[in-house]
């Protein structure tokens, strides 16, 4: 039996695809800044990003860290996440939602359609979530031709 197994449920780190839960099991909710499950997420998460490394590990404390308000933070880590890894739409996503949120649509252009790309079907909310997130980036803006 591993050290995993030993450990309370409420304590364990998301496994790659899971949704992250905060301690006591509940759903963690809709909002972003300030929710009380925040901290203790995010301790979790890094502390299996520190032991473990990796690109899961990586995108799963980005996201958190993300749902937490602290996208600058988040943003290295879904970078490493996507740099040399598996090519994963959830992580492109990820990424894009992160770099939307920091305002630099262009990126978040780009990663979001290789994420659709990649699979189409990546996740039942992720997937539709990033046709939204895609509609709403728009277009770039039209530059013309060069001069």
């Amino acid at each position: 039996m591993s050290a995993m197994e030993n450990e309370p449920e409420r304590s364990r780190p998301a496994e790659p695809g899971h949704a992250v839960r905060p301690p006591g099991g509940r759903q963690a909710p809709a909002g972003r800044a300030g929710a009380r499950w925040a901290a203790p997420v995010v301790r979790v998460l890094r502390a299996r990003w520190r032991r473990t490394g990796g690109p899961w590990a990586a995108d799963a404390l980005g996201w958190a860290l993300h749902r937490a308000g602290r996208d600058a933070q988040a943003e290295d880590l879904t970078r490493a996440a996507t740099g040399g890894g598996p090519r994963s739409a959830l992580f492109l996503y990820h990424r894009a939602e992160i770099e939307r949120a920091l305002g630099e649509a262009a990126p978040a252009r780009r990663r979001v359609r290789a994420a659709l790309r990649v699979n189409p079907y990546f996740s039942p909310l992720g997937a539709p979530r990033a046709r939204r997130l895609l509609a709403a980036l728009g277009e770039p803006p039209d530059q013309g031709p060069p001069r």
